[in-house]
């Protein structure tokens, strides 16, 4: 019997063979097999904002957040982050240090701070997407996009 448990864990294997103490009982030419037991428990875990919006000039970083929704936080969880240029530009418009993998241990939400530059070029909105993605298949990211516009700065009006 098998039961359906929330402990977020890997998938279970053990083999099972088959043998009879009676030797007048013949067994087929199958007499072992493999059983996995598919784990189905997941952790869930989403970006917090899908936009968010900052103006070149007064906001000097974006905070960037994502949650965990469901799921046991006892199990080690393994994220990736990264950024893709749409129009904004990473080094000219703005600066994310990517930190690499991240594990996500007893804690609910992290954030990430993009840095907004203040640059002299006249420009109209610009935007750019932070990504959240995992290769670790007890991890479920439902909503893994945020997609940040930045604003030109206000210009003064000219006489």
């Amino acid at each position: 019997t098998f039961t359906k448990d929330t402990i977020v864990e890997y998938n279970e294997t053990f083999s099972v063979e088959l043998s009879t103490v009676d030797s007048h009982v013949a067994l087929g030419g199958q007499t072992t097999a493999i059983v996995t037991i598919l784990d189905d428990d997941f952790v869930e875990v989403q970006v917090d904002d899908a936009t968010l919006i900052a103006t070149e000039g007064l906001d000097a970083n974006v905070l960037v957040c994502f949650s965990q929704i469901s799921g046991s936080q006892e199990r080690p969880i393994t994220y990736y982050t990264s950024t893709m240029d749409v129009t904004a530009r990473d080094g000219f418009d703005y600066v994310y240090q990517d930190n690499g993998v991240i594990n996500m241990t007893q804690v609910s939400k992290l954030c990430h701070t993009i840095q907004i530059l203040n640059n002299t070029a006249l420009e109209y909105t610009e935007t750019l997407m932070f990504f959240l993605t995992t290769d670790d298949p007890g991890v479920k990211i439902t909503g893994n996009t945020t997609v940040i516009v930045i604003n030109e700065d206000p210009i003064d009006d000219v006489e």
